[in-house]
């Protein structure tokens, strides 16, 4: 394994972010957002597993969201767990192309459709 210092404007995934990880949680919390089981397995990189029809009952997907902000994450493992499903293509949502780089390292560039949210969008709506 490897670490990778990255510059990011806030210290995502760090113990630093516990106010946030706290009033994100009790907001999600209030808002009783009736969430269905996966119809398509999610990888957890907090729990480091896959969420799926199976064990969704056990999940509490607000703890889960809360929680991201403040737990380190595994790139490299969640990589790799979404290919070993044969999985090839990301989208970055969000500003920027802060992953893409991350990605094409792990994964390599000629195995990798890699897309940033502007491409996504503009897929989606027929101008690509």
């Amino acid at each position: 394994p490897h670490v990778v210092l990255q510059q990011l404007p806030q210290p995502y995934h760090s113990p630093l972010m516990q106010d946030f990880r706290r009033t994100l949680h009790e907001r999600l919390s209030q808002m009783h957002i009736p969430l269905s089981a996966p119809t398509v397995p999610i990888f957890s990189g907090v729990l480091h597993q896959w969420i799926d029809a199976s064990n969704y009952q056990r999940v509490n997907f607000v703890d889960l969201i809360a929680r991201q902000a403040t737990e380190p994450v595994d790139f490299v493992e969640q990589l790799m767990a979404l290919r070993e499903r044969g999985m090839n293509a990301f989208y970055e949502v969000g500003p920027g192309q802060m992953l893409e780089t991350s990605i094409k390292s792990v994964l390599g560039e000629s195995t990798l459709a890699y897309r940033d949210s502007d491409t996504l969008i503009r897929q989606l709506v027929g101008k690509a």
